[in-house]
């Protein structure tokens, strides 16, 4: 099974999970640090639910993706959903400091929302038909947005300047599958993307831009060849130096691995490591507190 997303409000911990290669899952909550948990997911149309978002104004507001149907929406920590709109497969969600809300999806681009979901726009002029996989919105900038896109052989980096009216392409990175990104919480010209490899080409896995995305710079953990998938990374939001990365490796038991770095991503040291009880298993959210 794979862990596909985790949101953490304090005394709530809500999990969202499936298994990676076939199918079902759910979502679940707990009050009491995870020693018992409630099942959420009765009455979804589907089971694989990811991913998940907290509303960053009011905490008891759970916001989750579905495989095809949607986000569905509760203010009453999961106790209770309404249908938030929308019938894409959610892969990304994300806040901007002025409240909208974005959502990226499998194959029809990325969507905006100023109701708290109850209508989606699509903002996908230029990007239309690309699949998705994370967003990040410049704390400092809403209007500043970068989202990771992939495609059977290969993806990149979209950007835009005026809160997804317009996008273009950012230069200077290898056709590959970007999967995660972030931006600095003070300077919109700093953004980390994560790849979903074959690392032939790439074999650091993580790039670095300090332009805006002009410019890159392979800064990732891994020195050789192999394959995997940097399913998240994160800079923490009042230490900015501090980088963790959320990795699941294609070689040896599959086991997921997080790195951090405490130097804006010069130098990074493995902090977790799984090992064969959890094959298959993948590093697919984190949480910075």
């Amino acid at each position: 099974d794979m862990v596909l997303d985790i949101t953490v409000t304090p005394p709530v911990i809500y999990v969202s999970a499936g298994h990676a290669y076939y199918g079902g899952g759910g979502l679940w909550s707990s009050s009491d640090e995870g020693t018992s948990w409630t099942t959420l997911h009765s009455g979804f149309p589907s089971n694989y639910l990811y991913p998940l978002m907290l509303d960053p104004q009011n905490m008891s507001t759970v916001y989750v993706g579905s495989d095809g149907h949607g986000v569905f929406k509760s203010d009453d920590q999961g106790a209770t959903w309404t249908y938030g709109g929308g019938s894409a497969l959610a892969r990304k969600m994300g806040f901007a400091q002025d409240g909208t809300l974005y959502m990226g999806t499998e194959g029809t681009g990325l969507f905006r929302s100023d109701d708290d979901a109850a209508t989606w726009a699509n903002k996908s002029v230029g990007i239309a038909g690309a699949d998705v996989q994370c967003a990040a919105i410049a704390p400092s900038d809403p209007n500043r947005i970068y989202v990771g896109w992939m495609a059977l052989n290969g993806g990149g980096v979209y950007r835009s300047t005026d809160g997804g009216l317009s996008w273009e392409t950012c230069p200077n990175l290898p056709n590959q599958r970007m999967i995660s990104i972030d931006v600095h919480p003070t300077n919109p010209d700093i953004v980390y993307v994560g790849n979903a490899g074959p690392w032939s080409t790439s074999p650091k896995g993580i790039y670095k831009s300090t332009d805006g995305g002009d410019t890159w710079t392979d800064i990732g953990p891994y020195d050789a060849e192999g394959g995997g998938e940097v399913f998240r990374l994160m800079i923490h939001p009042q230490r900015p130096t501090e980088i963790v990365a959320g990795i699941t490796e294609w070689l040896g038991d599959w086991s997921p691995q997080i790195f951090k770095s405490i130097d804006s991503g010069d130098t990074f040291n493995r902090v977790y490591e799984g090992d064969a009880t959890q094959e298959r298993w993948e590093a697919k959210d984190l949480i910075c507190d």
